[in-house]
């Protein structure tokens, strides 16, 4: 069992507020000398406590802010312990993780369990807190993730990070309430626990989420490894989170100070960037890479984006209304005109066709107007006009 532990160190120390350091000894039978079997310490441990400390000093007054204030006050930290784990032979091994804790504006968490859930909070010690943990290294993955509330609980998630929160737990601390069968009256204490942890999953979650997503950022490497997996339904438990990437994305869309994508330059160094500041590259463009080329000299080009997270990222700018960064034959046509004059003598012939294929992909011809797409037979190229009489 202490082996497992030893298995599990880590773990225990991820979101504890005040400890640092684990030994743990054995006493064998018939033996009095104690021998230590591990020990697990956070080597930068001032940093991170300091940190820690600043946080939870500011903790009592957020909690205790009054309905008619500290509106949109919230509180998160970002750290990165680095763990030392010192082995029974006396060998060590280290590992740095990225931690958020985050806390959300608490008269909003009451103002939305009373209108979303019927239920007078006032009076409970219920905290909008919420943090995840994650592997720096991108060798590192999470190989069973956790639920935790402050220490792991006995419930594995498919999402690939650590998630803590101020759940509300039953007393055996291996589960959380929950009510997806209905069968609890929600006025009920047991109603008001599960719908408490529904409403840390569905409104803060996503929002801590994409937090640690930034803070981590191009640490472990530019891909989409650690945001959550998507889930097509969930049955039981698993309908707490299974809507967690698209509320991800939501929370990314509206939100300018997250740099969450991946895009890459024209030297081909990747940069952590918003959406606001990211153009997602059209999954069609995979078959003209001398455009992508071209593009990536222009704007802070998005590629490579795995299938799932694509296609929920159109479906939310197509359902909500956002600003729709994602390239489209006629963004790139725009977007070439603008640029003309970068690239119109210097692009070889064969990203020229590779363009114009692009270009004319939703067929509309008339707007290559203006673009120097046009192959003649003297190898030149001129711009499309609509009326090419008038141009000779």
């Amino acid at each position: 069992m202490l082996m497992n532990l030893k298995n599990e160190a880590i773990k225990c120390l991820l979101f504890l507020k005040y400890i640092e350091k684990m030994v743990i000894y054995e006493r064998r039978e018939s033996d009095p000398t104690v021998y230590k079997l591990f020990e697990i310490e956070i080597v930068n441990n001032i940093k991170i406590r300091a940190k820690r400390q600043a946080f939870m000093a500011q903790l009592k007054s957020h909690v205790y802010a009054s309905d008619d204030d500290n509106r949109d006050k919230t509180l998160q930290y970002a750290i990165r312990p680095v763990f030392r784990l010192t082995h029974e032979d006396g060998t060590t091994t280290e590992e740095e993780w990225a931690v958020v804790s985050y806390i959300g504006n608490v008269p909003e968490a009451r103002r939305i369990m009373k209108e979303e859930y019927q239920a007078d909070i006032s009076n409970q010690r219920m905290i909008p807190w919420v943090g995840l943990a994650a592997p720096v290294d991108p060798k590192a993955t999470v190989r069973t993730s956790n639920l935790f509330c402050f220490l792991p609980l006995g419930i594995h998630t498919p999402h690939p990070v650590h998630i803590n929160g101020h759940f509300a737990v039953k007393q055996s601390r291996r589960e959380i309430w929950t009510n997806y069968t209905d069968d609890i009256s929600s006025q009920s204490d047991a109603g008001i626990k599960s719908n408490w942890n529904e409403f840390l999953f569905k409104h803060i979650l996503p929002v801590a989420y994409v937090r640690l997503l930034d803070s981590i950022g191009i640490s472990h490497g530019s891909n989409y490894d650690l945001w959550p997996r998507s889930r097509e339904s969930g049955l039981g438990m698993e309908s707490l989170w299974k809507d967690l990437l698209r509320q991800c994305i939501e929370e990314v869309t509206t939100n300018d100070d997250l740099e969450v994508f991946f895009a890459e330059s024209a030297d081909g160094e990747p940069s952590a960037v918003s959406y606001q500041m990211a153009t997602i590259a059209d999954p069609a463009m995979d078959e003209y890479p001398l455009l992508l080329e071209l593009l990536k000299g222009m704007v802070n080009l998005v590629c490579d984006m795995p299938e799932n997270i694509a296609n929920l990222l159109h479906q939310v700018v197509d359902t909500t209304g956002v600003q729709d960064n994602i390239h489209t034959p006629q963004k790139v046509r725009d977007l070439l005109r603008e640029h003309k004059h970068i690239w119109k003598d210097s692009t070889s012939d064969d990203a020229k066709v590779q363009i114009l294929n692009y270009c004319i992909r939703d067929d509309q011809i008339m707007d290559l107007e203006g673009l120097p797409l046009l192959p003649m037979a003297d190898g030149s190229w001129v711009e499309f006009q609509r009326d090419m009489a008038d141009s000779r």
